[in-house]
């Protein structure tokens, strides 16, 4: 999800809007806005919500605030719930090269729902041994984006 017209450099948050019981407290997805009021955050849509009710919606809204809720934005969209996923686990990052800095987002999918997925750095595709960087949880769906920036330093020691 991203936006822009907000303040630069403040604390933006993703929150959903049923039109059935209202706007969530639950906070889907955080980070800050750019030098410019511009936001990139992954948001990805549950199949309940926090208190176990199932998500029957078509239509949610979105709704992007700063941290205080003084400058607010909202976005309708469509929801449609996807069957569970089948495929074997996988992972899809973009951008495919990056910086220090840099915030990578990772697509998981294929896992199996509702686990916990961890996300390492190695320098080889068979690398296990790395350090774990980011969690997440897989939604009931199987399907997840995780978030990564970049660090300055290797975490691991030069082979």
């Amino acid at each position: 999800m991203s936006g822009s017209g907000f303040p630069a450099n403040a604390a933006v948050r993703l929150r959903l809007q049923s039109s059935f019981f209202g706007e969530s407290s639950l906070i889907y997805a955080s980070g800050s806005t750019d030098a410019s009021g511009r936001f990139g955050l992954p948001l990805t849509l549950p199949l309940a919500w926090s208190d176990g009710r199932s998500l029957t919606d078509q239509w949610l809204a979105v709704i992007a605030e700063t941290g205080d809720g003084g400058v607010r934005a909202r976005q309708a969209l469509e929801y449609q719930v996807t069957a569970p996923a089948t495929a074997a686990p996988g992972i899809r990052a973009t951008p495919g090269q990056v910086s220090v800095g840099t915030v990578m987002r990772v697509d998981a999918s294929g896992f199996p729902a509702n686990t916990r997925v961890n996300l390492h750095l190695s320098r080889t595709a068979s690398g296990y041994d790395a350090p774990i960087y980011v969690l997440g949880t897989q939604m009931p769906v199987g399907r997840s984006a995780l978030a990564l920036s970049f660090p300055s330093n290797w975490p691991m020691a030069a082979a």
